[in-house]
């Protein structure tokens, strides 16, 4: 983080302890909720219908989703082909051959493609 100016790296770290306090209050919200009372037996029973439901919508939405999130993977890891890394990446990587630092950024394009 050396080449970072001290604004981004202040950013950095802002956004880490932002994250960070998120999620412990998600957690805390969590365990409010799971420590009130499920309800009555109907309730419960009611519950049970709108969670399968939930989880066909979901299901179905992922069988839809799929095979443009295979298609565009695999098209973003052999992007790397179509335009070849910069000069910039290439001494990045310097002592690697050309075609390892394709294959390593096009893992890297898919990976984060995957990831959001």
């Amino acid at each position: 983080m050396s080449e970072l100016t001290s604004y981004e790296q202040i950013a950095i770290w802002a956004v880490l302890g932002i994250s960070l306090l998120g999620l412990a209050y998600a957690f805390l919200l969590r365990n409010q909720i799971l420590r009130e009372d499920k309800g009555t037996a109907k309730m419960q029973e009611i519950w049970g219908w709108i969670k399968d439901g939930a989880n066909a919508y979901l299901s179905r939405q992922l069988r839809s989703i799929l095979p443009f999130i295979v298609v565009l993977t695999i098209a973003l890891f052999f992007s790397v082909y179509i335009v070849p890394p910069s000069a910039e990446a290439m001494a990045h990587y310097s002592g690697a051959t050309p075609d390892q630092v394709k294959l390593y950024i096009g893992l890297w394009r898919a990976f984060a493609f995957v990831m959001g």
